[in-house]
């Protein structure tokens, strides 16, 4: 998991940045990353959200974009990939309604505000619960 060095300098984090950049791809990562900012575990919970956007709608979040114009655009205007429409499926009830609590548990995991994100924890048990079910 990605962390702050703790009492790191300016020029570190810059470093550090950069070996991201090189390693990861910017379509994935939390703008405050992507913008040089200082952050913490909630990276994570980000990029979780947007893997998980992947998997689910087998689909690159914001491909339309290439993965730095992505980056970009999540970082600077809070831009994220859309959420499928439901209207004119056949889906039961539950479907649905399962439905909303993904699309709820993503778009706080993307959220721009690291504050406003999950954690991690909750995010593990959100995918290992039983059944779906709100709350938080």
């Amino acid at each position: 998991m990605l962390t702050v060095w703790e009492g790191a300098h300016h020029d570190d984090h810059r470093a550090r940045h950069d070996i991201i950049m090189l390693t990861m791809s910017p379509r994935y990562m939390a703008p405050e990353v992507f913008k040089h900012k200082p952050y913490n575990a909630k990276v994570d919970v980000y990029s979780f959200a947007m893997v998980m956007y992947q998997m689910l709608f087998r689909v690159k979040p914001l491909m339309q974009y290439d993965a730095l114009r992505a980056a970009k655009l999540a970082a600077s205007h809070h831009v994220r990939p859309p959420m499928p429409n439901l209207d004119g499926k056949h889906v039961s009830k539950e479907q649905a309604d399962a439905y909303k609590l993904l699309v709820k548990l993503l778009q706080r995991c993307w959220a721009a505000k690291p504050e406003e994100r999950y954690g991690m924890a909750y995010c593990v048990e959100w995918c290992h619960a039983p059944t779906i079910r709100g709350g938080r």
